[in-house]
């Protein structure tokens, strides 16, 4: 049974003087433990695909199960529970909180599951370790590089150790040493049994994915398994 499964996905953003028809008819399955990329050219739908998975938004019309059940119609808060438990995010502009340090954003997603203190130190403390921040744990984000950043973003978003991590453009605003460092700790990841998705423009990247997943207009074009 794969973790992922999209069926037939449609979504539509209205709203506007017309509907931007973002995804049209998508199925997909994705096992646990893999490495998938999604790529494509802008506005092709890379991002709204990655929501739906992350359970960000809800698809206008098709199925989405996640470890075999349905969420397409579960309700807001047990969706919010499946984010907070099982689904770790990684963003382009790190979105990081200003006025929390380093260790205050890692332990929020941990105070969203009501975790008990000493468990929350452990597991920040862990995931700081992981990704070479604890010695900036005091620091605030404007304190730090943009790969330190994203690092700390990352830390944020395994802390809970998710089943699977989600990341739109990991790398789109860090230089070149920097973004080789962020995929390398993502792989680093997947490589111990994490799920990976991420959403990228560099043909670098994709090709280190186990999966390459090519988007047009709001539909799969290619979806191939790189041969080991």
């Amino acid at each position: 049974m794969p973790l992922i499964s999209l069926q037939d996905i449609h979504h539509t953003y209205t709203g506007t003087e017309r509907a931007v028809h973002a995804l049209r008819g998508v199925t997909l399955d994705i096992d646990a433990g893999e490495f998938v990329a999604i790529t494509g050219p802008s506005g092709c739908g890379k991002s709204t695909l990655l929501n739906i998975i992350g359970t960000l938004e809800k698809a206008s019309a098709g199925r989405c199960e996640f470890n075999g059940r349905d969420i397409t119609t579960i309700p807001d808060r047990d969706l919010a529970h499946l984010r907070a438990t099982q689904i770790g995010f990684v963003f382009q502009n790190f979105n990081l909180i200003d006025h929390l340090s380093v260790y205050q954003n890692i332990e929020l997603g941990l105070r969203y599951r009501r975790d008990n203190l000493k468990n929350r130190r452990d597991l920040v403390v862990e995931a700081m370790d992981r990704v070479g921040m604890g010695h900036r744990a005091d620091h605030l984000p404007r304190q730090l590089s943009g790969g330190q950043q994203q690092r700390c973003a990352i830390a944020r978003a395994i802390v809970g150790h998710p089943v699977i991590v989600l990341a739109d453009e990991p790398t789109g605003n860090l230089d070149s040493r920097n973004a080789a460092q962020t995929l390398g700790i993502l792989k680093e990841l997947n490589d111990k049994g994490t799920t990976l998705i991420i959403v990228t423009h560099a043909l670098s990247q994709a090709d280190q994915a186990s999966r390459v997943v090519e988007m047009h207009d709001g539909r799969i074009h290619i979806s191939s398994r790189r041969l080991s």
